[in-house]
């Protein structure tokens, strides 16, 4: 079973078995502009590259924005 990616409002599906960090990294996402959430619940950034991805996880990345 794949792993849902949510980045911003766009879901793309990757193999299990990846890490954060590389699946990041495969959408060209900065580390340091996202939180990170797996399965609704927030990821230290320092865990991105430890953090293997299994079937059925979902890791959704909100992205920073500022405004004014």
């Amino acid at each position: 079973m794949p792993v849902s990616v949510i980045i911003g409002c766009n879901q793309q599906v990757v193999e299990s078995g990846k890490t954060v960090f590389e699946v990041l990294n495969q959408f060209k996402v900065n580390p340091l502009t996202v939180a990170v959430q797996l399965n609704s619940k927030m990821l230290k950034n320092d865990l991105y590259p430890s953090t293997v991805l299994k079937d059925g996880d979902i890791l959704e990345c909100l992205v920073y924005c500022a405004g004014g």
